[in-house]
């Protein structure tokens, strides 16, 4: 879990690894109380390597949400495959 504001909104993530290479993402975010956004999106990183981005569930323009509706969720699956090498 990690909580956004001041009981404000919540995100569950779930994360999960397979035997046959794959790998789940699940993330739902939920409002705590009566909440209005501006922008739900990913923004920059501060540290690290990105090599690929992946936006999911970009809501833009002001929004309001109820206390305990879902403002966003999704499920991204990844698969790992070798490849040859020269």
């Amino acid at each position: 879990m990690l909580d956004h504001g001041i009981e404000k909104a919540r995100t569950f993530l779930a994360f999960r690894s397979a035997a046959d290479g794959t790998w789940t993402m699940n993330e739902k975010l939920v409002a705590l109380s009566d909440v209005t956004t501006a922008e739900v999106a990913a923004k920059g990183y501060d540290r690290g390597r990105m090599t690929d981005k992946l936006c999911l569930n970009s809501i833009r323009g002001e929004r309001q949400w109820g206390a305990g509706e879902v403002i966003s969720e999704y499920a991204v699956t990844m698969k790992c495959v070798e490849t040859e090498r020269p």
